[in-house]
């Protein structure tokens, strides 16, 4: 009987809460980063304000990218702030089998390096194409 008289307090607490509105968390927008070459290729993505290289990270890029396949994601007006650029780091599979990760890095090698402005992601329409050059 006492978890009777509980239940219609639990249920006007859940009423009062409402449903959860927008977030400083939401997304702004997304973009893709489409595969057309015709190898599987792996990538980073980054924003900052200074150079990123393959020595900024620890470890190899997990997100894969088969070919004619393409890989979508979240981002946010303001990781362009600051003069902040979306910096973008391809590597080819072939590239990954023949050069060890620390080569990687102690030779700065990629295949294709991006750094985006907002304005030029948006006349890009959201979709980087890499192509294999």
């Amino acid at each position: 009987m006492k978890y009777f008289k509980l239940l219609p307090l639990i249920i006007g607490m859940m009423f009062l809460q409402g449903c959860p509105g927008e977030s400083d968390e939401d997304p702004d927008g997304t973009f893709m980063i489409s595969n057309s070459s015709g190898e599987t290729i792996y990538t980073y993505f980054y924003n900052s304000s200074s150079e990123v290289l393959p020595d900024n990270f620890a470890v190899k890029p997990g997100i894969s990218i088969t070919p004619s396949a393409y890989y979508e994601t979240f981002f946010r007006y303001d990781s362009f702030d600051k003069n902040r650029k979306l910096w973008i780091l391809i590597f080819k599979k072939s590239t990954l089998d023949t050069h060890t990760w620390q080569e990687i890095q102690n030779q700065g090698l990629y295949d294709k390096r991006y750094a985006l402005t907002l304005e030029q992601l948006k006349s890009l329409n959201y979709d980087i194409i890499y192509d294999g050059n």
